[in-house]
């Protein structure tokens, strides 16, 4: 189904927030596919089930991020320099009909390097 989303990062290290996405997306169950605003040509996929989340960004450096309950989990980025294994935490998440939301932490040698919220927001069909 065709609908409306929006993504807001949240950079907790920094304390800035910006918006990522904002237009046509297309739900189906628990598959969320939409694409950047400002790089229109990379195509994000979330799967967000109570299991696991899986953040999927397809570009010039592709990442696969999944996010598990309870135990830690990896990121993978795969760039033109080789690939790239980290560590990741899933601080909290929430999923309803208009809102998917994750907090996480990705870390490198045991030090934090990324802590951030995305929130999408998610409205019924596309205008």
């Amino acid at each position: 189904m065709l609908i409306h989303i929006s993504l807001t990062q949240l950079d907790m290290l920094e304390g800035s927030e910006t918006l990522l996405a904002d237009g046509t997306g297309d739900l189906k169950g628990d598959r969320l596919v939409y694409r950047e605003l400002q790089a229109p040509g990379y195509l994000h996929e979330v799967t967000f089930t109570d299991r696991e989340i899986i953040l999927k960004r397809k570009a010039e450096i592709t990442s696969i991020t999944k996010l598990t309950p309870m135990r830690p989990s990896e990121s993978i980025v795969e760039s033109p320099f080789g690939v790239m294994k980290l560590e990741t935490r899933l601080n909290s998440w929430l999923k309803n009909d208009d809102c998917w939301s994750v907090e996480y932490q990705v870390l490198s040698g045991g030090d934090v390097v990324l802590h951030q919220r995305l929130t999408w927001n998610i409205k019924g069909a596309a205008e």
